[in-house]
């Protein structure tokens, strides 16, 4: 029987990975349930390691470490970093039903209604494999907290993966994009997957919304 749902996220740089130990706490805390996957793209230092040692005491995670380490295309190091979320597939995901990808510095707390549960109602609302909303201020940018629906998602978006893989670790490529919410305005707009709609107003905290946003 699969498992339901797991959070992703990808951490670049050392000041970044003193976040991972207490970003999957509030998580194995709040859905003792959900699985952690941590993508890393240097090694764990042994401070944090030590952190991480204790934590498994509570829940189950897993740190990819040396993931996606190189950059060498033309996209500043920071945007490059921020991009590489939108990269991370493993066969792993094929085990779980849906999948959330977050910020490592924005923690998750328990609500009344689950994450889960939130992000399928508004899955339904918007009649997509995705749950997400288009930034008030730019239609071609798309938030950052992602969540989807693992099978028919990446059926249709791992083609895209690849080929923004090369895109974005390619010295050999030109191409450029000012942030990470404007690299997966792209990529799923050629996914075929659906647009999500642009917040009008305000992003909202209603699920049943289409510009809900947790």
């Amino acid at each position: 029987m699969q498992k339901r749902l797991c959070v992703a996220t990808y951490v670049s740089g050392s000041e970044y990975q003193e976040f991972i130990p207490v970003y999957i706490y509030s998580i194995l805390c709040s859905y003792p349930d959900y699985f952690v996957f941590i993508f890393f793209g240097e090694k764990i230092k042994k401070n944090v390691r030590k952190s991480l040692d204790i934590l498994e005491q509570i829940g189950n995670f897993k740190i990819i470490e040396n993931h996606l380490p190189a950059h060498s295309g033309k996209l500043k190091k920071g945007v490059a970093a921020a991009c590489k979320r939108w990269l991370l597939y493993i066969p792993e995901f094929s085990n779980y039903d849906f999948l959330y990808i977050g910020d490592v510095d924005i923690f998750i707390i328990a609500d009344q209604t689950s994450l889960l549960d939130q992000h399928l109602t508004h899955c339904q609302t918007l009649q997509l494999d995705y749950s997400n909303v288009r930034r008030r201020a730019s239609a071609k940018r798309i938030s950052g907290l992602h969540f989807v629906k693992i099978e028919p998602y990446f059926k249709k978006m791992l083609p895209i993966i690849d080929k923004y893989s090369t895109m974005i670790l390619s010295n050999q490529s030109n191409y450029e994009v000012i942030d990470d919410e404007s690299m997966l305005f792209d990529m799923i707009n050629e996914s075929g997957l659906g647009l999500c709609p642009q917040a009008k107003d305000v992003e909202h905290i209603d699920p049943r919304m289409p510009s809900f946003r947790p």
